[in-house]
């Protein structure tokens, strides 16, 4: 079975604004022929791309449990959270 990743799955949506700030700058750059605003594009670009990919190539899982006691607590009882944080 293959698994199939979308940039939308990957990157938020800051990250996405930087790349379609980068590919505008590139554009414009290209366009009215200044280098160095086409070479900002080209990073801008690529920066969140290939962060993107880093982090969606690492198989590291952090698996998050929480548990409260009581489960349903009554108003101005005391109530204890037990967050247990597992890198598996």
């Amino acid at each position: 079975m293959t698994q199939t990743t979308h940039i939308r799955g990957v990157l938020t949506t800051r990250g996405r604004a930087f790349v379609a700030t980068g590919l505008t700058l590139l554009a414009g750059g290209l366009l009215l022929v200044f280098t160095d605003i086409t070479r900002i594009g080209v990073l801008m670009s690529a920066l969140p791309l290939l962060a993107g990919m880093s982090a969606r190539r690492d198989s590291n899982k952090v698996v998050v449990t929480r548990t409260v006691y009581p489960a349903r607590p009554l108003v101005d009882q005391t109530a204890s959270v037990a967050v247990v944080l597992q890198n598996t």
